[in-house]
This record gives C-alpha cells, structure tokens and sequence, in this order.
C-alpha cells in the first residue's frame, strides 16, 4: 500500500465516500460530495464532511513504525422534514458502513468505522443541519525520514 499523508487519506476517504454512497432526490440518484475538511461552511447537503475526530488523538502511534489515523465523518442531510432527513442520513449510514468494511480506497487503503453518534444538528458556517457522526480509522506505516 502505498503511504499517503494525512491530507491524502481524508481525500481518500472522500472520494470513496463518493463513489458508494448516494441519496435520493427528486427522484434521481446523486453522489454525495465528500468534503476532506473540517465543518468550517460552504456545504450543499446532502454530503459528507471529514476531519480530525475530535474525541481521540488525530494520530496514534500503535506499534514501532505503525499509526492510526483517527477521522470523523459528518454525513449531513438536507433541513426540513424532521422524518425526511432522518430517512435520508440513514440511507448514507446504510451505504457507508458496508462500503468501508468490503472495500478497498481508490488508493487501495482499508477503512474501520467505529461507532455512529445519535442523529444532532450540527453547525456548519452558518448553516445547522441535521446529521451524524461516524468514527473512522485507518492504519499506516511510518516512513523513516
């Protein structure tokens, strides 16, 4: 496996998110954007955000030469509809975990997730949209300098 900086695997991340996980609107079928950021605005939901998880280290040291990447995933849906909303982040939830668990990264990286928080709203610049949080890790291989 090739070794991708920390910037690298959140782009990763997004455009696996991209490439397996959609939602219903308007009756057509769209991919989310995956944004390989944190919640700083600028978002069109239904999508996805990614940053550093902000309940554990960013990156851990797990063995001599070894790391884990601690990541968060926001998947976020469109306001309104409390029910419809709802219905439209556990579509994404349902498409993500399988995803991560039975496939590969386009870069070939495997992903873990961890744990889904309880549906919130979440403030993202000026916007507050409903969503969740997923715990995702991934593991690396230092490189010596």
């Amino acid at each position: 496996m090739t070794w991708l900086s920390t910037k690298e695997i959140r782009r990763d991340l997004a455009a696996m998110i991209h490439q397996h996980v959609s939602v219903e609107v308007g009756g057509e079928r769209l991919a989310i954007v995956a944004h390989a950021g944190p919640l700083t605005g600028g978002v069109n939901p239904p999508c996805a955000v990614i940053g550093p998880d902000d309940g554990d280290d960013y990156i851990e040291t797990t063995s001599i030469g070894a790391e884990q990447i601690n990541l968060k995933v926001w998947l976020l849906g469109r306001d309104g509809e409390p029910l419809a909303s709802l219905d439209e982040i556990d579509d994404m939830v349902d498409q993500l975990r399988p995803a991560l668990q039975f496939h590969a990264s386009p870069a070939g990286r495997s992903y873990t997730y961890g744990s889904v928080s309880r549906p919130a709203r979440w403030t993202v610049g000026q916007l507050e949209l409903p969503g969740v949080a997923m715990s995702i890790t991934t593991q690396r291989t230092v490189e010596a300098p």
